[in-house]
């Protein structure tokens, strides 16, 4: 996997590395504290970022961690599009991001069925 070597996308690499570490907190990991700062959008931004592996990968970690929050977190999620932008991910070459988006998908998936359905009918399970 490629690093990057400008200085925006350092910056924006070493600061979704630093979200997903706060997303990795065991308890109480600081979901609602992203969805209302709107890094959502930006993260999803990041995940077609195919240029920058490393900072997609990252991304999608964040986006992961944000998913295995409550109802309410996993509904901003889907309505934010990362049902789409994670099944894109499944097609990118570097296989750390598709284990990321899987793992991402698996974590929506087990919220409700309604989700479930939603990443079936997205094709999804073709490519995994």
């Amino acid at each position: 996997m490629t690093l990057v070597n400008h200085n925006d996308d350092l910056m924006m690499l070493f600061g979704t590395i630093g979200m997903r570490r706060l997303l990795s907190f065991e308890n109480n990991p600081p979901i609602q504290q992203v969805i209302d700062a709107n890094l959502v959008p930006r993260f999803i931004q990041f995940l077609a970022r195919d240029d920058l592996p490393k900072l997609q990968f990252e991304a999608a970690w964040c986006l992961t961690n944000a998913a295995s929050g409550n109802h309410e977190h996993v509904n901003v999620l889907i309505s934010k599009g990362i049902v789409q932008a994670f099944c894109r991910l499944l097609r990118v070459q570097h296989l750390e991001v598709v284990e990321q988006a899987v793992w991402g998908l698996g974590n929506l998936a087990g919220d409700q069925p309604r989700i479930r359905d939603l990443i079936i009918n997205a094709n999804a399970v073709d490519p995994i």
